[in-house]
């Protein structure tokens, strides 16, 4: 994909988010630019599989949870429509995830990506070896497409870092015009368009629940979970 096609998904993807928010900075509005983020980037995913397919098998498969032990980057929609999605949950799941969120980002909020990998601390969305809310996972879940089982085992699981996972680039690349045509479009409206870590952000979405009206309001609740800043 080149330069000009990258930009137009930029675009479009930044087009996607505003729209949602075309009657106003609404909970229910917000909810949406969550559904409506996933729903862009599957239809992204599947013009470019058809138009430039993997180069080789890819090696996801269901029950293979290697990269669920990595800090997961995601937009606070994201998060905040996972937490929604949490909410139609029994009460002990959410309990559950509650705290192994607020767990996670406690003794891991400080370390590097190396050394969150080293941790060995898993997703606390991870349940028997399988994501718990699949169906609404983070785009960059969705985007991290491995070539090889052995490489990720090698990095995530044996914390060995001498050499590199092959991925299907080209959707990298497109997962991360999307984060910047969403992030940009969200600062025009008003609100945070950084990215986050997700434990850390449903730790505070879970622990303060007037904080996605804090978020419309313009205001910036989740510092504490920012990449970057942790």
């Amino acid at each position: 994909m080149d330069g000009k096609a990258m930009g137009f998904l930029q675009k479009e993807a930044g087009k996607a988010v505003t729209d949602c928010f075309a009657t106003g900075l609404t909970p229910e509005n917000l909810i949406n630019c969550a559904v409506v983020q996933i729903q862009f980037y599957q239809a992204m995913q599947d013009s470019l599989m058809a138009a430039q397919p993997p180069a080789e098998p890819l090696a996801c498969v269901v029950g293979c949870d290697a990269c669920c032990h990595r800090k997961v980057a995601c937009s606070i929609p994201e998060a905040i429509g996972i937490a929604a999605w949490l909410s139609e949950k029994p009460d002990s799941e959410q309990q559950r995830v509650r705290a192994a969120s607020r767990a996670l980002h406690d003794a891991t909020a400080g370390l590097d990506d190396v050394a969150r990998i080293r941790s060995g601390q898993p997703c606390p969305l991870l349940v028997e070896g399988n994501c718990s809310v699949y169906e609404i996972r983070p785009l960059s879940c969705r985007a991290l497409y491995s070539y090889s089982r052995p490489a990720c085992e090698a990095v995530y699981r044996e914390h060995r870092f001498d050499g590199t996972i092959p991925h299907y680039d080209l959707m990298l690349e497109a997962h991360g015009q999307m984060l910047l045509g969403y992030g940009r479009a969200l600062e025009k409206l008003g609100l945070d368009g950084g990215l986050v870590e997700l434990a850390s952000a449903l730790a505070i979405i879970l622990d303060e629940p007037d904080s996605v009206t804090r978020y419309l309001a313009g205001e910036r609740p989740f510092e504490a979970a920012k990449l970057g800043r942790q």
